[in-house]
Parts: structure tokens; sequence; C-alpha cells
């Protein structure tokens, strides 16, 4: 889509024929969409689940996507794709050179929280930052991923957070009013 305000709900989409550089989902500068509940299986390569060129402050949640041939992606942003943000999401990609996530350039300031992202090809990053990357912010709040690349001359931060929930209890089992808990990252 090249529109905005475009939705994408509910929707079954798979290449049925390895198809080499195409799309399940492919917004050029496309704005305020919003992608809900979809499953997307792509088997061609360079083929990517979904893509955005020039695409911002889009929402893309719930979504499945099985990415199953080389250097294809689950999730693709390229030129200034800001603001994006991706919600219990499960991406699975499959072969080499296949991230889960691709940052191509100049992406800027993208959320995901709630999600699964995995390249479960050996040494291929689940979360992939490419030199040509010139800022951003990028925070993934509970994210299940095993490894990320940020390319050591992109520039941008990679924040990574996740939720806990705490209660204190005495040896019987008894809540503990007032009590002061204290986590450490080890």
């Amino acid at each position: 889509s090249n529109q905005y305000n475009t939705t994408i709900k509910n929707c079954i989409i798979q290449e049925t024929a390895s198809t080499a550089n195409s799309y399940g989902i492919y917004f050029n500068t496309a704005n305020n969409g919003t992608i809900y509940n979809n499953s997307i299986i792509t088997i061609g390569t360079g083929s990517h689940a979904l893509a955005f060129l020039n695409g911002s402050f889009n929402n893309i949640t719930n979504d499945n996507a099985a990415i199953y041939n080389t250097n294809s992606y689950g999730i693709y942003l390229k030129s200034s794709s800001t603001d994006n943000l991706l919600d219990r999401l499960n991406i699975q990609t499959n072969s080499s050179g296949s991230n889960a996530v691709y940052l191509y350039d100049s992406t800027e300031n993208l959320y995901i929280a709630n999600s699964t992202i995995n390249s479960s090809n050996s040494g291929v990053a689940d979360f992939y930052v490419k030199n040509l990357v010139t800022g951003g912010i990028w925070n993934l709040t509970n994210v299940t991923f095993n490894d990320t690349f940020v390319d050591p001359d992109s520039l941008g931060s990679l924040n990574v957070r996740w939720y806990v929930n705490v209660n204190a209890t005495d040896v019987f089992g008894n809540p503990m009013n007032n009590s002061n808990i204290t986590i450490y990252n080890v």
C-alpha cells in the first residue's frame, strides 16, 4: 500500500510459489496504518513478510510470520520508517541470512513489545541493524530473542527491557505489606 490509514486485518497471506524479492505486506510511504491478526508465510529468496519503505506511525499487532528462504526478513524497515509500534508478534525465519527484524538504513524509533523474534539458523541474528542506519532508538520490551547484531558503524540506541511482577510473602505465604524489593541486572 502507498495510502495513509490502510488496514490489513484477519488475513492469511501465503506465498504459494517461490517468487524472489516479494512481500507479504508492503507499505511504501504508507503512514498511520494498522496490520492486525494476520498470518504471513513467504518462501522466495529475498522475500519479506512485512516491509516498510518510508512507512511511519503504523501499528502492527498480533501477527505471525514464517519465512522460509535465504536473505528474507520477517520485518524489513528502510528509508526513514519511523515510530512504528509492533506488539504481540511471532516472527520465525528459517534460512541463512534471514533475520527476524532487519533495519536497513535511516530507520528511527522502533518499538517492539510482547513478541518473539527468532532466526532459527545458526549464526543469524534475530535483530539486525545495518551500518547504514543513521540514528534512532529501538526499544524491545518483553521480547524473546537469542541474538542481536548492531553494526558498530550504525548510529542509534538499542534498549532491551522486560516486565517483572514481584510480590513479597512471609514463610507462610502471607503478603508482606510495605516491603521494599531491589532487583539488579546480573
